[in-house]
């Protein structure tokens, strides 16, 4: 075949193929572009919240009225203890005033705390067993309700029981449940006391400076 054929057959299909392209009117479908697979995002960790530390609950300090069965206590009116004194006070119906005689704390002023049978009220038995009670007429010329340890048993009568009251700044009053007067410092009140000027009477007023003391726990 001559070569003058060969080239009048290439351009014959050449004009074919573009013919039947247009003719179907087909445009060549490019490969599609994919889209870049993302790494997954994570979620941040996060810390763990702790718990707020609390500040430890103090304990409550106990009132000076808080006072145990059993307890025994000093009794101070300023710098003098509440003592009971045997022959203190001549002529007195019963042994064992009270008095206000001594800055140095000894047996005769350490009182042990008997609950009674009414809450806050309390007896307080001396050395010799006896009860702090209010005694009336108990020494001559006084007129007064006065304070002797001189009940055997607390539960005979309501002058040996005491209502405790919280007077503040670490000090107590003591009402007594007969009479409901407190018991105070009376300065050369019994005329027949010839050794100490501070005795004891039932009779102060609530809040009365006369009538408060501070009571301190006597370890065992």
């Amino acid at each position: 075949m001559s070569s003058t054929l060969l080239t009048s057959l290439a351009v014959l299909v050449t004009v074919v193929a573009g013919t039947d392209i247009a003719a179907c009117g087909e445009t060549p479908t490019p490969a599609p572009t994919l889209a870049p697979t993302l790494a997954p995002t994570l979620a941040p960790t996060l810390a763990p919240t702790l718990a707020p530390t609390l500040a430890p609950t103090p304990t409550p300090t106990a009132g000076p009225c808080e006072l145990a069965n059993g307890t025994a206590i000093t009794m101070a009116w300023g710098n003098n203890y509440v003592s009971r004194c045997d022959g203190c006070i001549r002529n007195s119906k019963y042994p064992g005033a009270v008095v206000f005689d001594t800055t140095t704390p000894n047996p005769k002023s350490v009182w042990t705390v008997v609950h009674t049978d009414v809450a806050g009220d309390f007896a307080f038995k001396s050395e010799n067993g006896m009860y702090l009670a209010r005694c009336f007429n108990c020494h001559k010329n006084d007129g007064l309700d006065s304070a002797f340890a001189y009940i055997s048993d607390w539960s005979s009568t309501k002058d040996a029981q005491w209502t405790c009251m919280d007077a503040g700044n670490g000090r107590v009053a003591l009402r007594n449940s007969a009479s409901s007067k407190f018991i105070g410092v009376c300065n050369n009140c019994a005329s027949t006391n010839p050794y100490f000027p501070y005795t004891a009477f039932v009779k102060e007023p609530v809040g009365d400076w006369s009538a408060q003391y501070t009571i301190t726990k006597v370890p065992k």
